[in-house]
């Protein structure tokens, strides 16, 4: 009997033992997992925000391509690309709350637009004088002079590129400094005409603990480019 009683007691002070081993594996790992957890959630509200950029940053590429390579254009485009990120309904009301929101994103320096191409040197090489000023012939390319300029053809030269940084919101508390951490080294240095200056997009988004998303899109130009680039971005 007294074996028994023996048995039980050890029996019952390895159990104890185990549930609090497990409870200091728990302690330790929990935090983790929740980290691990945060930070997916967070990656895929980043990813849905990337593809939205992707689609918008082609759209003002597309918009471009037709309204002579217009930083207004460019940001109409992007406006109506952006809007599914902004926009949670279907009724009109929804719709202007949407816009009112991509319009706020703009003006506080949120976007950061590049013409990446055609290049101001391009346009001393191929450009001429137009009702706006130095533009890039668009028509006849297939029998234009294809000769190089500055190891670039007439054909190149009206292929538009641009590069569209967007600071998008971070949510998720405790993962959203680690993901600052990581894109604090982004540091932009365009060489060609932006919307805004570097300066004024690094400070906008540090200063609102947001992350840049960074999209490129190219297409051919079906309408002259025009050299003049607009200081101040427009109304969407």
């Amino acid at each position: 009997m007294k074996n028994k009683n023996s048995s039980g007691r050890f029996r019952q002070i390895l159990l104890n033992r185990q549930s609090g081993q497990s409870m200091t594996e728990f302690i330790i790992i929990f935090p983790v997992l929740l980290m691990f957890m945060l930070g997916a959630f967070q990656f895929a509200l980043i990813f849905k925000a990337k593809s939205t950029l992707n689609y918008a940053t082609f759209e003002a590429a597309r918009a471009a391509s037709v309204a002579n390579a217009t930083l207004e254009s460019m940001y109409h485009g992007l406006s109506r690309g952006l809007m599914p990120l902004f926009v949670h309904g279907t009724e009109a009301p929804d719709l202007q709350a949407g816009r009112l929101e991509v319009r706020e994103i703009i003006e506080n320096n949120f976007v950061l637009i590049e013409r990446i191409n055609p290049t101001t040197s391009m346009f001393s090489s191929h450009g001429k004088d137009g009702d706006t000023g130095i533009e890039i012939p668009n028509d006849n390319l297939s029998v234009r002079d294809s000769a190089e300029k500055d190891s670039v053809n007439i054909q190149d030269a009206n292929i538009l590129k641009i590069k569209v940084s967007y600071c998008h919101r971070l949510i998720v508390p405790f993962v959203k400094k680690i993901f600052l951490l990581i894109y604090e080294t982004y540091k932009p240095e365009p060489d060609n005409a932006t919307n805004i200056s570097v300066s004024d997009f690094t400070s906008a988004c540090s200063n609102a603990e947001r992350a840049p998303i960074v999209s490129q899109a190219v297409i051919r130009m079906q309408s002259p480019a025009y050299e003049a680039w607009d200081e101040v971005p427009p109304a969407p």
